[in-house]
């Protein structure tokens, strides 16, 4: 007796249950707003050498980073990504995500003397944050954004000693030299201070 009223229970759920539910039916869900991955933007002063991209698709919002400055025959580049923002938001034409910590940092300085060792390091130090916005001026098109707007703020520990590898002092010297004048890049390895503004446009075409 028992199991005929559960298999009445059962019928009766099954006559119940909404028809696109019983059919595996699914809604795509496409809000009018700002999407797409790889929107790409270089800074107004510095062009190439300071670039920003922001994804901004389904629920996965997110930005990186990237800086270039040749110091003579060397090179150094600065790059940083989120990859876990504690902040997101996107509506028609605008997209902001923020990190508040543990922002990771990629160093990498080329010497162009052959005799000198390369140097790569990275660090997601605790006091690291980052934060960007874009946005586009045309409504009725919203996925081509015209500006944005990115910051970086990390202490790297004295000497830079939270990347690893810590660099040493022919690293130093070059990272103290290469962004002296830009006003994108504010670095001071003996205080561990790296900060980065990027005001940006989408590139032509």
């Amino acid at each position: 007796m028992k199991i005929a009223r559960f298999a009445r229970v059962l019928l009766l759920a099954a006559l119940l249950l909404p028809a696109a539910a019983s059919a595996g039916m699914s809604i795509t869900i496409d809000p009018e707003r700002l999407d797409g991955e790889g929107f790409t933007f270089f800074d107004v002063n510095e062009g190439i050498n300071d670039q920003l991209v922001f994804d901004v698709d389904g629920r996965e919002i997110g930005f990186s980073g990237q800086v270039f400055e040749g110091v003579g025959p060397d090179a150094v580049e600065i790059s940083y990504q989120t990859d876990f923002p504690n902040q997101t938001s996107a509506d028609k034409q605008n997209a902001e995500a923020s990190q508040d910590t543990q922002v990771l940092v990629t160093l990498s300085v080329d010497f162009a003397d052959l005799m000198a060792i390369d140097y790569l390091g990275q660090a997601a130090p605790i006091d690291c944050s980052a934060a960007a916005k874009i946005h586009d001026n045309n409504a009725a098109d919203p996925d081509s954004p015209d500006v944005a707007q990115a910051s970086l703020s990390c202490d790297l520990g004295r000497d830079f000693d939270e990347l690893d590898p810590p660099p040493g002092n022919a690293v130093l010297m070059v990272l103290e030299q290469a962004f002296e004048g830009r006003k994108d890049v504010k670095l001071d390895a003996s205080k561990g201070k790296l900060s980065i503004k990027h005001k940006g446009e989408a590139p032509e075409g």
